[in-house]
């Protein structure tokens, strides 16, 4: 017989993006329908880098943190940070599941890595987005990257820039580390 205290309790779980995805809720409400959209880290077209990173810190400061990207010119200003970051203004959108914060940067020179890594040079004009969708309680998908100026990123084409994506599945660990 098998003492009752010795029994292994099973979770729904479903492999997609590259992720195992284990419902820790009631059984009977899993549904694979709910996981977020991660499908680019299975889009062979796109280059996917995934790595687990603890950090000392609630988890909701990291959700704020990727919401707000006005700090990059602060504590990014080699990289990432221009001072076209603070100067324009943001929009937000709620749904009833989600946030949606972007904002657009028009006619402005790429900062140091969208110039490296897309090829455009120290004093070409640039139109760039940062658009950052919220799904709670920890999922943070970005949005990021530049087009020359005048070739249609504002409208929908991106294809004379560089796009990134950065996809978070903040995970707590406890009420102080993540």
């Amino acid at each position: 017989a098998i003492p009752q205290s010795a029994r292994v309790r099973l979770y729904p779980v479903v492999e997609r993006y590259q992720w195992i995805w284990i419902w820790m809720g009631d059984p009977a409400l899993a549904d694979p329908n709910l996981i977020e959209d991660f499908h680019w880290m299975d889009d062979p077209a796109w280059r996917a880098r995934g790595e687990r990173l603890d950090l000392k810190g609630n988890y909701l400061l990291i959700v704020e943190n990727l919401l707000d990207l006005t700090h990059l010119q602060f504590v990014h200003p080699t990289t990432l940070g221009t001072q076209a970051i603070a100067g324009n203004p943001i929009k937000t959108e709620r749904s009833d599941k989600s946030v949606r914060v972007t904002r657009w940067m028009l006619d402005h020179t790429a900062p140091p890595f969208f110039q490296k890594a897309g090829g455009i040079g120290p004093e070409e004009r640039v139109d760039r987005w940062q658009v950052i969708d919220y799904t709670p309680p920890a999922f943070v998908r970005l949005d990021v990257g530049c087009a020359r100026t005048g070739t249609g990123a504002p409208q929908g084409n991106r294809s004379q820039g560089i796009s990134m994506r950065n996809l978070n599945a903040i995970t707590p660990e406890t009420e102080t580390t993540t």
